[in-house]
């Protein structure tokens, strides 16, 4: 459950900053990195998996997952 919140928050920002220079509403034109909301979308995915991961790991030292 958390993961996904993760990466919704992640695709949220990138289509906020793809509109964001879409509208040349950034200042620094000459300073972006190519393809911004797709970096910002793989590393949200990349983020969502570990904490995906680090979520299992926490409930099962719990023992929440299987009894």
């Amino acid at each position: 459950m958390h993961a996904f919140w993760v990466l919704q928050a992640g695709v949220c920002i990138a289509i906020f900053q793809y509109t964001a220079e879409a509208q040349n509403w950034l200042p620094a034109k000459g300073h972006q990195l190519p393809f911004l909301a797709l970096h910002i979308m793989v590393v949200s995915f990349i983020v969502s998996e570990a904490v995906n991961y680090i979520m299992q790991l926490v409930k099962g030292r719990m023992s929440a997952v299987y009894g």
